[in-house]
């Protein structure tokens, strides 16, 4: 049996390699939170091995590590959250480098560590969104509490579950964040003892909603959503409920061989037409998206139309989102025009609309036609210039931006494959050059090897 005392120095000797390593990596995850964890009495074997220089989003954290630990009601997790956190803090304050350390500012926290069923995860992204996940579908109570002394007038013995969210003080100016750290560290170690004392079984998470004292400004050069409204932007933006987001500079609907009886061809903005987005809505896996526009003016007409779009979005079991199908549907709200449906199937299948749920898609130049067509009768061509889509899991904190783009563009273009196929004769003229070459052999037909060898004086 492993004696505990080589057991703790080996548990010792594991974390200062985790945050010796770790360092190597702040300059890439320097918008990225540490997060530790430590229980008593539940082993967390069971939850996913991180490695350093890998950064876990927020929604694998909260299905993976938060997730599991409420599976049991005797069960309760205190999550202690300061405003900032970064893993040069422990290279900094946590006295890493020396084999004796207690663990300097850190060094109630690397005892329970030490002692204690641990996981480190060196890189999070906005943890603070998965806690904000976690405490939506929690089922047991949940308290909010900045001191150990607001531990013992809790009610945790009866019989459920809680959630204990331990708001710790800001870390301090420049130059004071050594001192908060010693602080908090004493507020960690004070709400422990107060748990032991009560015997609660407890998994403990500590991490920070930020990696910065103060965040630097951005460096997203994507496009920011909820902006100061400004008179001359025309562009058409939807927020359905924090959970859909949609973004056009203008949809342009043409009508392709046009006949003298009906003028379809449409330019809507903000300014034409105010978008409608009810019978929109997103489940777990399935949802379905809906842009309505009321009273669109035709181009060079007369007539009035209501423009709908609507698409279906499935999520599979790889995090990806699949868009299919898109449909548009036009009606004549001119007096007299009979308010006519015309249901239009648009065709999609080029587009390959499957992408990652943490990205947003994007295209500049969104082009699709309609499917459900006559040879040599009138269609429909739909163009959405700048479009920008993304649902479930949004980022940003808050979640007021759109994340990293995924273009419709494919990696081989036309011109990458012009390049290949040119690069292709290229090499097969090389090779055939060398290969001609290698075939060459010295004229021998005047040498006889049964004589004597023919020998050139070169002394003269």
């Amino acid at each position: 049996m492993i004696s505990k005392k080589f057991k703790m120095v080996d548990v010792s000797f594991k974390l200062k390699m985790f945050l010796a390593l770790s360092t190597l990596f702040s300059v890439a995850l320097a918008d990225n939170v540490p997060v530790l964890m430590w229980s008593p009495s539940r082993p967390l074997s069971d939850l996913p091995q991180p490695f350093a220089g890998n950064t876990i989003d927020h929604g694998t954290f909260h299905q993976s590590y938060l997730s599991p630990l409420s599976a049991t009601n005797d069960h309760h997790i205190v999550v202690f959250l300061q405003d900032k956190l970064n893993i040069n803090d422990f290279a900094k304050y946590a006295d890493i480098y020396n084999p004796y350390s207690d663990g300097g500012a850190f060094k109630n926290i690397k005892a329970l560590m030490e002692e204690q069923f641990s996981v480190h995860i060196p890189s999070v992204k906005l943890p603070t969104t998965a806690i904000s996940d976690l405490k939506e579908s929690f089922k047991g109570r949940q308290h909010t509490v900045e001191s150990s002394s607001d531990i013992p007038s809790l009610p945790l013995d009866d019989g459920k579950s809680h959630l204990i969210l331990v708001i710790l003080p800001s870390d301090g100016k420049a130059g004071n964040e050594e001192k908060a750290f010693r602080n908090n560290d004493v507020i960690v170690n004070d709400v422990v003892k107060e748990l032991k004392k009560r015997s609660i079984k407890y998994t403990a998470v500590y991490t920070a909603e930020s990696s910065q004292t103060k965040p630097a400004e951005s460096k997203y050069t994507g496009r920011r959503l909820l902006a100061s409204a400004d008179a001359t932007n025309t562009s058409i933006f939807v927020n359905v409920s924090s959970t859909i987001f949609f973004y056009a500079r203008k949809i342009t609907i043409t009508q392709v061989l046009p006949n003298s009886e009906r003028n379809m061809n449409f330019s809507i903005t903000s300014a034409v037409a105010k978008p409608d987005t009810t019978g929109s809505m997103m489940g777990n896996t399935t949802g379905e998206f809906s842009l309505k526009f009321d009273d669109v003016p035709a181009l060079n007409g007369t007539q009035k139309y209501g423009v709908a779009i609507k698409f279906a979005m499935t999520k599979n079991n790889a995090y990806r989102l699949k868009i299919s199908n898109f449909t548009l549907t036009l009606t004549n709200k001119t007096v007299g025009g009979g308010d006519q449906d015309m249901d239009m199937d648009m065709d999609i299948k080029s587009l390959n609309l499957d992408f990652p749920l943490l990205f947003s898609y994007h295209c500049s130049g969104f082009n699709i036609i309609q499917t459900n067509r006559t040879k040599g009768e009138p269609y429909i061509q739909l163009y959405i210039d700048g479009l920008q889509f993304q649902v479930f899991g949004l980022p940003g904190q808050p979640r007021d931006q759109f994340g990293d783009a995924w273009d419709c563009v494919p990696f081989f273009t036309t011109a990458i494959w012009m390049a290949l196929f040119y690069a292709l004769i290229f090499i097969v003229i090389l090779y055939f050059g060398i290969y001609m070459m290698f075939n060459l052999s010295t004229m021998d037909r005047f040498d006889d090897p049964k004589g004597k060898t023919i020998t050139v004086n070169a002394s003269d």
